[in-house]
């Protein structure tokens, strides 16, 4: 699903909703809590909204791009990072240069049993993204130098 054109209300709402639907399935198969609060997913997902572009269903998926004037296309898998916070994962989200050159897919997030947050979600490498990126990074060092008080 497409979240790029969502607001970030609607955004965050779609993002809390998709894993809302893979806790209610994985509690079918899971002894102990997996899922989180309304409220811990909300504060959560409303500081990384911007870094999220995609929802996944599957933990591998197709993807398609335009490579050297053919249409290519290739699996992607998802991976898995884990952090023992959500301020922990939250700084790891915000703060990962490949992140800002890619396109994000967001596939789940849960809590396991020793208490630490598994984020699962792919990164999709674009070229477009990383020079525009790069662009705004240099549109804001000369803001900063002409807006530096003398």
């Amino acid at each position: 699903m497409d979240l790029t054109k969502l607001s970030k209300d609607d955004k965050v709402k779609e993002l809390i909703n998709a894993v809302k639907s893979k806790n209610s399935l994985r509690n079918n198969f899971y002894v102990g809590p997996t899922g989180f609060s309304d409220k811990e997913l909300k504060d959560f997902f409303d500081k990384v909204y911007d870094k999220i572009d995609y929802l996944t269903d599957s933990p591998t998926f197709m993807f398609t791009e335009v490579v050297n004037n053919s249409v290519v296309q290739k699996t992607v898998a998802t991976m898995t990072i884990q952090h023992q916070t959500f301020e922990d994962l939250i700084d790891h989200l915000l703060n990962d240069k490949e992140i800002e050159a890619c396109i994000t897919y967001f596939y789940d997030i849960i809590k396991v049993n020793n208490g630490s947050i598994n984020f699962r979600f792919a990164n999709v490498f674009d070229e477009q993204r990383r020079i525009r990126h790069e662009r705004d990074r240099k549109i804001e060092i000369v803001l900063d130098i002409i807006n530096k008080p003398r």
